[in-house]
Order: C-alpha cells, then structure tokens, then sequence
C-alpha cells in the first residue's frame, strides 16, 4: 500500500518519484516503529526492506535496515547501499575500520 500510494503507475517516471519512493519506506518504517510502541506483542520489532522500481530507463533503490542491494554487471557485483546499522556508523566515523565489521 505504501508504494502503491506514493508511485502510481502512470507516474513512476516522474521526476520526483524516487523522493516519494523515499517517503514510502519512511512511513513503513514509521509505522512499524510506532506499531512496536503502542502494541506489545510488537515490542523490539525490526525490519529490513530493499526494494527496486523501473521507472523509465531508470531503477530505483530504496532500502531499510542491513539488507543490501547490489548491481551485477559483467560477472561483477557492485554495492549500492550502505547499511543503516550502528555498526555502519561507527565505520563512517572512522571508530571502526570496515575490515572488523563481523566483529561487532
């Protein structure tokens, strides 16, 4: 329902349509989070989301969590997000070297 509301078919081209597929998983998130909070056989509830949309001749990417989403082209994999983790903070403020990630 999410996507569907903020992307309608006729409109996946549209120049604003990655902030509204931003917006989606926002309020998934959002709501998840509040869902956790007001019922309890939801607390500590955590999800992670990728999700991908052809809108034209372009893709795009929207993701939540520490699922990854990867572009495959010749035989190569190149990684497209980076993951919203406590973790990948510290290695953004250089406390943690990327290398040592599995050990936190």
């Amino acid at each position: 329902r999410y996507v569907a509301h903020h992307l309608p078919l006729d409109q996946r081209d549209h120049p604003e349509a990655a902030e509204r597929l931003g917006r989606a998983v926002s309020e998934l998130s959002d709501d998840l989070h509040a869902k956790s909070q007001d019922d309890a056989r939801f607390a500590g509830a955590n999800s992670t989301l990728v999700t991908a949309l052809m809108a034209g001749t372009r893709l795009l990417v929207a993701h939540l969590g520490d699922s990854r989403a990867y572009l495959r082209r010749d035989h190569n994999l190149q990684r497209l997000t980076r993951d919203h983790t406590l973790v990948q903070a510290l290695v953004d403020a250089h406390q943690v070297d990327p290398e040592d990630t599995g050990q936190h």
